[in-house]
């Protein structure tokens, strides 16, 4: 029976054989591996086991050992930490004979692809053996790599044998010199059972008073009485039949219980658009009755009008990292058991911050180890609630090249049992396209990942996902099967590159070398790396208008005489190359407008192409002013992190006649993406969207920097269309101290009805 229901899951979980492309850069028309990850290795978003593997070795590597960084009494568990090709704190290596392996997957599992990355010590020979026991076996070779002196390869797919089985999988693995092994990765399937249940460790959702109930699991503030819940369904009258109740919401965080009023219930919902742009609100969906219900979603357009609906679920995950730092060994084990101590235990409620499109769930093993709410939202747009829970849902209604005209849609909650819950939607679309201008946008950390592949499909969400921000800047050249050339096909790109040789970012950053320590070597070399990086630039295609050159992030008066100085040893060597500069003049506190514009005054508006300062130094009074309106390639700003960047950075280029601006950041995970426990630093504040299997997931905090760019371009629209008195209106709403962005966009684009 097991063998049976094994064959069925490999049979489902093969995905179709589209090309990927694994994290070292290479594609493989062979397609994914078939199975399930049953490594658990950092990093993969798609169908796992959570197995609870763990490794030990049967030879001792020494060279370097495995443990975690530096610390020589941690275990580093580096073989399934999704890291490869590194320093000395990545791989695991052993001076002489064959590097010996045991995996145990704590169950009977079904072996069909092994996956290796060795970045040093080939050509290798290695071979893969299953056994049921460890120590009496009996083991049976299932791989066998032959030494090939010929061979260079770092990367290595050994696919297995049918009913390669067991529980334990011992690799042998033998290199050139010191044999070094960087990461192993396992696939197939695993029983689940009573016996051998799935190591999930799910969120864990504090516990309530008997009397309480959370409307969103882990946010306090969204707890009830049921004494409050009886009254509340006492008013609900015809509502109190339906299975679910719709409601438009003003926030994606509740702060307050999900008990909507009688008066917005199914309420009407009326939403004006542009001919070309995506619109988005928010609703709740609450579950009015004493048991759980399930009802599948959906939501019905117009069709042939050019307007698309898509509803997305939100889920709930905490926020906050630890209160303290943790040592390796708690790291450790986080990692492996998902426990904090006592004393490092986050405060604060869980956010509502991923929201999953039907489809973009990762694999169900880590919905429910990351999400609090995964039962509702595992089969989204099918969602099960609890007695009186709720879910959070985004509608996002996207306009291309729509007919202009009024139209009325549906917002649909169908239970199991026939009862229909439904939204009715108003949907006016004026008649404006809005433009595309010719702007210089920075989403910093562009892109998400995969360990240890990503789809043709993941690569292209991921792209179009970054694209839809009207981000036009992309890290790195254009490589060939680079994400950096598909976004380059999608629209305008600019190419931000770093200094060459690469230790003067460091050297400069730092405030380590002085412009008075400058060696003739020092200046020759940066000229030729210069003249080389704008040879590689134009063999691949690229007017000096398609790329630049950065040195170093965030100048200020440590540094910046320094960055003055290489940008004229720079443009010595190639005038053409474009050169930016975001000064960010940070002491704590910002000194005198003086001070800053006396650092800069003697190169910045001589030799700064792309001029990007910090927002705080952006204003008309100011001294500095002179400097940032010079009319250059690029003049924008930039603030972190994007939430509090906001809606209005576009607003303000467009007051101050910028035609850029910029935000930290898109995607910089300071840890796991979807475990802010395991973060040393900042917070989801810096993380717009969250690695999916078929690419990014969306965030409020992305749809917000995504309006603020609609909002550019609606602006453009009303000053090509002449109407000067509402668009100075406008700007000036928008410099104050509160601003309800909604309402502003609302005005401008009733300027066109």
């Amino acid at each position: 029976m097991k063998t049976l229901y094994w064959t069925l899951l490999l049979a489902v979980s093969v995905v179709y054989a589209q090309p990927i492309q694994w994290s070292h850069g290479v594609w493989d028309q062979d397609g994914p591996p078939t199975g399930k990850l049953l490594s658990e290795n950092n990093g993969y978003w798609g169908d796992c086991a959570l197995t609870g593997v763990e490794y030990r070795y049967l030879s001792q590597p020494t060279n370097p050992p495995d443990r975690l960084r530096s610390d020589s009494n941690t275990f580093g568990r580096r073989l399934l930490d999704g890291r490869f090709s590194g320093d000395w704190h990545v791989p695991v290596g052993q001076n002489r004979g064959p590097l010996l392996v045991l995996f145990d997957f704590k169950r009977p599992c079904l072996f069909t692809e092994v996956d290796l990355y060795a970045f040093r010590s080939n050509p290798h020979h290695f071979t893969l053996e299953v056994a049921d026991d460890p120590d009496n076996g009996p083991w049976r070779k299932v791989y066998d790599k032959p030494l090939d002196k010929k061979d260079s390869s770092v990367f290595y797919r050994a696919k297995m044998p049918a009913d390669s089985r067991g529980r334990y999988l011992k690799l042998s693995f033998n290199g050139q010199g010191t044999t070094c092994l960087d990461e192993v990765i396992v696939w197939g399937d695993a029983e689940v059972s009573d016996v051998c249940p799935e190591q999930i460790r799910p969120v864990h959702v504090p516990d309530l008073a008997a009397d309480q109930r959370y409307s969103l699991p882990g946010i306090a503030s969204s707890a009830y009485s049921l004494d409050d819940f009886a009254a509340w369904q006492k008013t609900l009258g015809v509502h109190q039949a339906l299975p679910v109740l719709w409601a438009a919401a003003d926030t994606s965080q509740p702060t307050a219980p999900v008990l909507p009023a009688v008066g917005i219930i199914n309420a009407p919902l009326a939403m004006p658009l542009a001919q070309n742009e995506i619109e988005s609100c928010y609703l709740t969906l609450t579950n009015p009755a004493d048991h759980a219900v399930r009802v599948t979603l959906s939501a019905d357009g117009p069709s042939g009008t050019g307007l698309q609906l898509t509803l997305l679920g939100g889920g709930v995950l905490p926020a906050n990292r630890p209160k303290r730092p943790l040592t390796n060994e708690e790291q450790l084990r986080l990692f492996v058991t998902g426990d904090l101590p006592p004393d490092a235990e986050p405060e604060g409620d869980m956010q509502v911050l991923p929201f999953f499109a039907p489809g973009q769930q990762l694999g169900r093993s880590q919905m429910k180890r990351y999400l609090a709410n995964a039962e509702a939202l595992i089969d989204f747009p099918t969602v099960v609630l609890p007695p009186g829970g709720s879910l959070v849902v985004m509608l996002r209604v996207s306009s291309v090249e729509a007919i202009p005209g009024t139209y009325t849609a549906q917002l649909r909650a169908a239970s199991d049992d026939g009862r229909l819950s439904v939204m009715p939607l108003g949907l006016s679309v004026v008649s404006l396209s809005l433009p595309w201008p010719d702007i210089w946008l920075r989403a910093w950390g562009v892109g998400t990942q995969q360990f240890p592949f990503e789809s043709l499909e993941r690569v292209q969400n991921d792209v179009e996902t970054v694209r839809k921000l009207g981000a036009t800047v992309w890290d790195g050249f254009p490589e060939p099967g680079s994400k950096a050339e598909f976004f380059a096909k999608t629209g305008p790109c600019h190419h931000h590159l770093m200094i060459r040789p690469r230790k003067y970012i460091y050297l400069g950053y730092g405030g380590k070398l002085k412009v008075e320590d400058l060696t003739e070597q020092d200046r020759l070399e940066i000229a030729e790396e210069s003249r080389r990086l704008a040879a590689e630039a134009k063999g691949l295609g690229l007017g000096y208008d398609k790329w630049f050159m950065e040195l170093w992030d965030e100048p200020g008066e440590g540094n910046s005489r320094l960055y003055g100085e290489l940008a004229r040893i720079i443009k010595g060597a190639d005038p053409a190359i474009r050169i930016y500069m975001n000064p960010l003049f940070w002491r704590p506190g910002f000194p005198p407008q003086e001070v800053i514009f006396d650092h800069l005054k003697d190169f910045y508006n001589e030799l700064i192409d792309i001029s990007v300062p910090i927002t705080n130094l952006v204003g008309d009074n100011l001294t500095t002013q002179e400097l940032w309106s010079k009319p250059r390639m690029v003049q924008a700003h930039y603030l972190h992190p994007a939430r509090r960047a906001g809606r209005g950075m576009s607003w303000k280029s467009f007051r101050h006649g910028f035609n850029g601006w910029g935000y930290y950041c898109y995607y910089a995970p300071q840890g796991n993406a979807w475990d802010i426990k395991t973060w040393t630093s900042l917070g989801y504040s810096y993380q717009m969207v969250f690695p999916g299997p078929k690419g990014a997931i969306i965030t409020p905090i992305y749809e917000t920097m995504r309006e603020g760019w609609e909002d550019y371009r609606l602006l453009c629209a009303l000053r090509a269309a002449g109407k000067q008195q509402l668009l100075d209106e406008l700007l000036t709403a928008s410099g104050q101290n509160q601003v309800n962005w909604q309402d502003l966009r609302n005005r401008a684009l009733a300027a066109f009805k």
